[in-house]
């Protein structure tokens, strides 16, 4: 994994909008060296579209390296560099101090995003616009997986008229998610740890 961090001549992370280096790290053999050096300076540019069209270059000029590190990373920087697929980080100190523990997360991530792409998902009855999981078996095989990263993309992207989940309680997001989302569940407590939800659109 590539790492860029914007750094001052002492080697500080520091803000976007001022004067500094972009070092490139790479962890080789269990130690982070720097694989290369880009300068990067906007202080003394006033033209919005200027500045736009420098950072992107910038972005860009970082090839497969798609974690950044600054101060401060905030208004047309952060607006850019997401819209670019970075992972974008603010730490305040010198790359040995961070470095470990951004990869160490980065890892993780990625790990948990394989695991909610390859979770369970509703499964549709029949033909009609029903759906059912049973959430009990979906937390038991992944660990790292919640409810919230199973059932919220669904309620986000699909239409449907009922989905009815099995489950061992009621999710305590459910409340404040469902009046954003305009839904509404009746729960049915089957026994002790079976819990029969119910949700509808409203």
């Amino acid at each position: 994994m590539e790492i860029a961090v914007f750094l001052n001549d002492k080697g500080k992370t520091i803000s976007f909008n001022e004067s500094g280096i972009l070092n490139i790290y790479s962890n080789k053999e269990g130690k982070w060296e720097v694989i290369g050096k880009k300068s990067f300076d906007i202080t003394n540019i006033e033209d919005e579209d200027a500045r736009c069209e420098k950072i992107k270059n910038m972005a860009e000029s970082l090839g497969q390296c798609k974690v950044i590190i600054a101060a401060e990373v905030k208004d047309v920087f952060y607006t850019i560099l997401d819209c670019m697929d970075f992972d974008i980080w603010t730490i305040d100190g010198v790359p040995e101090e961070f470095l470990e523990y951004v990869f160490r997360m980065e890892q993780e991530e990625k790990i948990e995003k394989i695991s909610r792409e390859n979770a369970p998902k509703p499964v549709q009855k029949g033909q009609t616009s029903n759906y059912y999981i049973d959430l009990r078996s979906v937390m038991e095989g992944n660990e790292k997986v919640s409810s919230k990263q199973v059932l919220l993309p669904f309620f986000q992207s699909v239409k449907f008229k009922e989905l009815e989940i099995y489950c061992t309680h009621v999710p305590r997001w459910f409340e404040d998610k469902f009046k954003k989302l305009n839904l509404r569940f009746y729960a049915e407590f089957i026994s002790e740890g079976l819990v029969k939800i119910k949700v509808y659109p409203k």
